[in-house]
């Protein structure tokens, strides 16, 4: 998994190469888990939102802070706290989905102002 950031980091200027790197993070994480049904589930997860997850990664800024997700959820693992992984993953997600929905979350609760 420290190849695989090391490689996200080289190729931050290629789109192309940040996603597919993005996908082998996540399909390498679920992985480790060795639940089948959790693989089959990430890869579908993963084609749905290669559109989406293209989106949040055209900035450099939003592919570092994905890339510092990864980061943390990789130290994280490596001191063995299920706690720890637990948040690391959490907070990677929370940042993602601030990302992707950011905007269209805020004009939802713009909306439901009176």
């Amino acid at each position: 998994m420290e190849a695989i950031v090391r490689r996200q980091k080289k190729a931050a200027g290629s789109l192309e190469k940040s996603i597919e790197l993005d996908n082998t993070f996540h399909l390498t994480l679920v992985g480790m888990a060795g639940s089948e049904i959790m693989l089959r589930i990430v890869e579908r997860v993963n084609d749905i939102l290669s559109e989406s997850r293209a989106k949040a990664l055209q900035s450099h800024t939003r592919l570092n802070r994905a890339i510092n997700g990864h980061i943390r959820i990789l130290e994280a693992l490596q001191q063995n706290d299920r706690e720890l992984d637990s948040k690391a993953m959490e907070e990677h997600l929370n940042t993602i989905e601030e990302v992707v929905l950011g905007n269209k979350n805020t004009e939802l609760s713009e909306k439901k102002k009176p």
